[in-house]
């Protein structure tokens, strides 16, 4: 005779192929930062790569710790990487991990091709979003456990969206190369 399941049950039951989705995800993160990037498009001053995994699975509250964790770990890892692999340029590059809390999903790793687009990133601010420093004592690497390799520099922001649209609170943290 089978037991049927209640509501509870179905909160406590574990994700299905997580460690085969987060193996995955590490893989295509890996490939895509053996190679340095291009700009998406000439003028657009900047590459950008979102996590390769399905929003439903990374952002679940059954995901396990140890799968976002991961995550976040190899999206520095692949920064690191494409800073290696930085091509001589007239141009300050600037490779930056892009995390996202609590929605991971919105993750990224970003390539700002120049100082002049990075700069400018950081000083649009439409006025149905804003970005406020948190802490200096707060850090994402020691809350997470995550290895910040020597020459990143780590700073968090709490992202508040209002629209007609939208409403979102999280936290982003920017790890790489900052100054």
């Amino acid at each position: 005779m089978q037991r049927k399941l209640s509501f509870r049950d179905y909160r406590r039951r574990k994700v299905r192929g997580a460690r085969r989705k987060c193996d995955g995800m590490i893989q295509a993160i890996c490939d895509a930062t053996l190679v340095f990037p291009e700009e998406h498009a000439p003028g657009w001053g900047y590459w950008h790569m979102h996590l390769p995994v399905d929003q439903a699975f990374i952002d679940s509250q059954k995901t396990p710790y140890w799968v976002r964790r991961q995550c976040m770990q190899c999206l520095v890892d692949g920064a690191e990487r494409l800073r290696g692999l930085k091509p001589k340029s007239d141009d300050t590059i600037r490779v930056v991990a892009s995390i996202s809390l609590p929605l991971l999903w919105d993750s990224e790793i970003i390539v700002y091709f120049s100082q002049e687009y990075f700069d400018k990133v950081f000083s649009f601010e439409p006025e149905w979003q804003t970005w406020t420093p948190l802490r200096e004592s707060r850090s994402v690497s020691r809350e997470w456990h995550l290895t910040i390799p020597d020459g990143f520099q780590e700073r968090g922001y709490h992202l508040r969206v209002r629209d007609e649209e939208l409403s979102y609170d999280g936290d982003v943290w920017l790890i790489g190369e900052l100054d």
